[in-house]
This record gives structure tokens, C-alpha cells and sequence, in this order.
């Protein structure tokens, strides 16, 4: 990998955060005139991830805009194209009329001829309040299931959920997977050997959906707790866990925000990562690990194994059960070197297949099948 596409991915990111993002896209479009623009909403400048989605596009500029200005670029004859992300921000879970407010934005986008493209990031908003805000979470997603001109989803599984759950039809959706890291974290791969004690990694902010209780019940009901260095926690909330040694088990933590900088220090020093979704249809941070080699421990959910190399199932437990994915950690502390080296190879080889340029230019294509009907 080039450090050169890394420092260009970053630069990029680095722009779209600056302000006048509109008289930016003027100026965008006057030197790009044969290029279509999109804007897209809401905008998450602290995750890579918009900026490795759109990254390989050739013939479509993009800019960031809100729910309440994106209206404007269609206004001033600039774009005629809207990505919706993540829709509980978007169309405010937790308040009615600013929800009603972009709903209503979105209808008069399409009047005016516009298309709306919205990609599906989860099953359910990660913090609900009650049954009233997750009703009208729901409200919020049938429309977008109409409102919507394609939907795009990272697995089969969303796919899927989406038929069984709205009213949608199919021929709106397109599958595309997460893409990797690859080009945002530009390292040389090397063969990874496996400790003689394994250190398991939590990586990401603590929340309710990643099962932290359920990682504490596995490791607590592991056979082989001597084949454990540690555990190690990082990132945002790790702190809030009191727990220093489980089974014999020590247990590391390092809170607060991870610069980006150090992210490959925290993945490169374990042999395994590990995950407790209690629920997912897509995980930037699996496809984290597999961008460093490591290999995933996690859930045997449908969306989880499709985006997992074949190599690496054995891998995954039964969701919501301690002991077997005791079992599972049992098994990989378990692992010959020689076998270990085959997954971590694995994860390699299906992040570079899944690599962002590849991802987004797969993406370009479906909007572009959508521009020209």
C-alpha cells in the first residue's frame, strides 16, 4: 500500500471538515464541470469510514451538508443527488419536529427531482430510550424505505431485514460490503506470530450492544486461563469498567480516545480481537481487525459470518452463550502457529479484497445505474 493514497485519503478527510463546505462545491463544480455532485448527511469526521466510501469515485464529487441546508446545493443547481446516513441522527429519534422538519426536506428534494440514495448502518439505534422512541425510530425508517430511490446495505442478512420488516421493494436495494481499512491505515503486512500468552483486544467506545457482560462471563468460564496474558480494553468508556482480573485473567485498560496514529500499536501488540454484540449488521471495527490481521473472536450472526473469510468461522460462537464462546477463546489459545499465521492471512487477504477503492467504485457504479433511469 502506497503511504502516498493514505496521505491523500487524510488530506481529503481533512478538507470536507473545514468550513464554507457550499462555496467549497462551487468551486468544486466549476473545475469539475462534467462531474455529478452528492451531498451527503450527517457527516462523521471522526470515523473514516465517508471518506473511504467515497474514494474511488471518478465521475461524482461529494461534499458533507445537514438535514437542514442539503436543500440549498439542489437550490443552486449543484447537485441533485442526497446520501442519508445513519437515519436515527438524521431523522432524530429522540425529537419530532426536527424529524418531521427533514422528512419533509426529503419529499421536496424528490419533487424537485432528486434522487435519494440511503445506506443502512443498523438494525436498531445502539442507545433507545423506550418502546415510544424505538416506534418512532421504525416510523422514521418506513419512510426512508419509500423516500428512498437505493438502499444500500453491507450484507445479505440487511438486505434481508429490510424485505422482512418494511414495506420495500427489492430491486431498490444493492449489497455492498463494508469496506476494509487498508488504505487509511497504510502498513506493511507482516506474517503475524502468535504469543506464547495471547492478549485479547476490546477495541472502541463501551457500549450496552458490545456484550461487555458477556466477554466477562466467557472469560470467567474459560478452561485455559494460563494460556492468557491479559485482556486488553481500549478506547472510549474503558475506564468505567472496574474489573481487573477475571478467572486469573488480567485486565488492561486504556480510556479515553485513541489517536489515530496509535490505532495500529493497540492491534499489532494482540493475537486476538474480541466482540459480544448482543446485535449487528455491519462492523467497522471487524473489518478493523481483519485490515490488521488480527483475527476476530465474535457471534455467529448472519451478517457477521458473511463478512468473514471462511477460514476464520470457527471463530465465532453462539450469540448470547458464555460457555460456548468460552469454548471458542479455549480454541484459539489452542491454535499451532502455523495455524494461527493461515487466519491472520486470511483477514489480510479479505480486507485487501474488500479494500476501499474496490468498495467504492462498486458503489459509484449503483448510483450511476441510478442517475441514468
Amino acid at each position: 500500500m502506497s503511504f502516498d493514497v493514505a496521505k491523500k485519503l487524510r488530506d481529503t478527510a481533512e478538507r470536507r471538515k473545514r468550513k464554507r463546505p457550499l462555496i467549497r462545491a462551487f468551486f468544486n463544480k466549476l473545475l469539475h464541470p462534467t462531474h455529478q455532485m452528492m451531498v451527503y448527511t450527517p457527516a462523521n469526521y471522526a470515523n473514516p469510514y465517508q471518506t473511504l466510501l467515497y474514494s474511488g469515485f471518478k465521475k461524482t464529487l461529494v461534499t458533507a451538508t445537514t438535514a437542514d441546508k442539503f436543500l440549498r446545493y439542489q437550490a443552486f443547481g449543484l447537485t441533485n443527488l442526497l446520501h442519508i446516513h445513519w437515519d436515527e441522527d438524521f431523522l432524530r429519534k429522540n425529537d419530532p419536529p426536527r424529524a418531521n422538519r427533514a422528512r419533509a426536506a426529503v419529499e421536496e428534494f424528490k419533487k424537485k427531482g432528486g434522487g435519494v440514495l440511503w445506506t443502512v448502518h443498523n438494525e436498531m439505534p445502539h442507545e433507545i430510550a423506550d418502546d415510544e422512541e424505538k416506534q418512532f425510530f421504525l416510523k422514521n425508517r418506513a419512510f426512508l424505505c419509500q423516500a428512498s430511490d437505493l438502499i444500500h446495505v453491507h450484507s445479505d442478512y440487511a438486505k434481508q431485514y429490510l424485505l422482512k420488516t418494511f414495506d420495500v421493494k427489492e430491486d431498490k436495494i444493492v449489497v455492498i460490503p463494508h469496506p476494509s481499512y487498508v488504505e487509511w491505515y497504510c502498513t506493511d503486512y507482516k506474517p503475524r506470530k502468535p504469543s506464547v500468552k495471547k492478549v485479547f483486544l476490546l477495541f472502541g467506545s463501551i457500549r450496552k450492544y458490545k456484550g461487555f457482560d458477556l466477554i466477562i462471563e466467557a472469560f470467567s468460564s474459560v478452561n485455559n486461563p494460563d494460556k492468557i496474558d491479559f485482556f486488553h480494553i481500549a478506547g472510549n468508556g474503558a475506564d468505567s469498567i472496574n474489573v481487573d482480573e477475571i478467572n486469573g485473567i488480567k485486565v488492561k485498560r486504556t480510556s479515553g480516545y485513541i489517536d489515530d496514529k496509535d490505532v495500529s500499536s493497540f492491534f499489532d501488540s494482540a493475537d486476538f480481537a474480541i466482540f459480544g454484540f448482543s446485535s449487528i449488521l455491519t462492523s467497522g471495527s471487524l473489518m478493523l481487525a481483519l485490515t490488521f490481521g488480527l483475527p476476530p473472536i465474535a457471534p455467529f450472526h448472519p451478517s457477521i459470518k458473511e463478512s468473514l473469510p471462511p477460514e476464520l468461522h470457527d471463530l465465532l460462537y453462539e450469540p448470547h452463550n458464555p460457555v460456548d464462546f468460552a469454548r471458542v477463546i479455549d480454541h484459539a489459545t489452542s491454535l499451532s502457529p502455523e495455524a494461527y499465521a493461515t487466519k491472520s492471512r486470511a483477514c489480510r487477504d479479505f480486507a485487501l479484497a474488500n479494500s476501499p477503492s474496490k468498495i467504492s467504485l462498486s458503489l459509484e457504479e449503483a448510483i450511476l445505474k441510478l442517475v441514468s433511469k
